[in-house]
């Protein structure tokens, strides 16, 4: 029990925005297409490119952060 409570309880940053990304990529591919398989096509390529900002983001915040 206590590992499902774990996983579902203790949300960082990181994981709120991986599922934030994950729910408006599908939802973006399903407004923008009609096909199954372009729209799953869609919804990676727009988590990868939002997953990659909040990646790159990060970085930069961790970089700007360190040299204070």
């Amino acid at each position: 029990m206590s590992a499902l409570r774990t996983a579902l309880l203790e949300w960082d940053a990181d994981r709120i925005v991986t599922v934030v990304t994950a729910g408006v990529a599908v939802y973006s591919s399903m407004q923008l297409t009609d096909g199954l398989v372009t729209g799953l096509a869609l919804a990676v390529c727009l988590a990868a490119v939002l997953g990659g900002s909040w990646w790159g983001v990060t970085r930069l915040v961790e970089h700007v952060w360190r040299q204070q």
